[in-house]
């Protein structure tokens, strides 16, 4: 499947990338801080998590110990409406190519959220095989 995105959208997504991001070795990494719904083997719960984006996955944190990774091959990422996350505004799914959510996440509020996007999806269109897009340059 090849994807289709205008030009003018492509330069708009790497000048507020190139703006907000931070590259290390010629890796993108942004951090933060964001919500991620957890399932325990007894509980279900929504954990504050400082998030830090690599080249091709994303690490959790709990103060300096790491909760777990993803990694973002074939996977997409979808803007969640609150009916569909309740409680929660600013929600984001990352989903696996068969479209199973595999990390459930939640921002501050409705910049942070765009920005998180933004910058999963600019990985991945820099990473797929697919999509002709050229490496960020600052």
């Amino acid at each position: 499947m090849t994807t289709v995105v205008p030009r003018q959208d492509l330069v708009r997504a790497k000048r507020y990338l190139a703006e907000n991001l931070r590259i290390d070795n010629g890796m993108i990494k942004k951090q933060g801080e964001l919500y991620r719904y957890e399932k325990g083997t007894l509980t279900k719960s929504w954990h504050k998590r400082k998030v830090v984006l690599y080249h091709n996955r994303l690490e959790f944190y709990s103060g300096n110990n790491k909760k777990g990774e993803v990694l973002l091959n074939d996977v997409e990422v979808k803007m969640l409406f609150e009916s569909q996350c309740q409680g929660r505004k600013y929600a984001f799914s990352i989903r696996n190519a068969t479209g199973a959510v595999g990390v459930l996440l939640d921002a501050e509020d409705e910049a942070v959220r765009r920005s998180w996007v933004m910058a999963i999806q600019y990985q991945l269109a820099v990473t797929s095989h697919e999509v002709n897009f050229a490496p960020l340059e600052i």
